[in-house]
């Protein structure tokens, strides 16, 4: 007979595998650098902060909820 518990420690074994790999590959897609076309532009340092304009839309959400 299949020992249910073992099942599930394979189970939890096999899933953990996965996870990791998922996040090692993120990981690696995340540090390639490459920049999405069509996105806005972000601020990079803080000398290129103040030249960010933000639509009234997208301010009032900022300052209502900044502290």
């Amino acid at each position: 007979m299949i020992n249910p518990v073992r099942t599930w420690q394979l189970i939890s074994l096999l899933l953990a595998a996965v996870l990791a790999a998922s996040l090692i590959a993120l990981h690696q897609h995340a540090t390639t650098g490459q920049r999405a076309t069509g996105t806005l532009p972000t601020a990079n340092s803080l000398s290129d902060a103040p030249t960010l304009v933000l639509s009234p839309t997208a301010r009032r959400p900022h300052e209502r909820y900044s502290l």
